[in-house]
C-alpha cells in the first residue's frame, strides 16, 4: 500500500511499546531538559524569597526532577553490533 511504513523494510523503526517510548523521548529530549531548567529555577526563586515551605515548591522540585530524569532516560545509546 502507499504511504503505510513498512517496517519489515527498516528493521530500526520497530513498533513495540519499548521502541516508541524511546523514540518518543529521544525527540522531547531538548524540551524535557527545558522544562527542567524551568521548574528548577522558579524553585530556586520561590526559596530565595522565602516562599519555599509551601506545597508548591516541593511540586516545582519534584516536577523539575522527574523531567530531567526524563531527559537522560531519552539520550542516544550506542547501538550493539549483534
Amino acid at each position: 500500500m502507499q504511504g503505510r511504513y513498512d517496517s519489515r523494510l527498516d528493521p530500526s523503526m520497530q513498533n513495540d511499546w519499548h521502541s516508541i517510548t524511546l523514540r518518543w523521548l529521544r525527540r522531547l529530549r531538548f524540551s524535557l531538559l527545558a522544562i527542567a531548567f524551568v521548574l528548577g529555577w522558579e524553585a530556586y526563586k520561590r526559596y530565595q524569597a522565602g516562599i519555599g515551605n509551601d506545597w508548591r515548591t516541593l511540586l516545582f522540585i519534584v516536577g523539575a526532577m522527574l523531567s530531567f530524569v526524563l531527559a537522560l532516560s531519552g539520550r542516544d545509546t550506542p547501538r550493539r553490533d549483534e
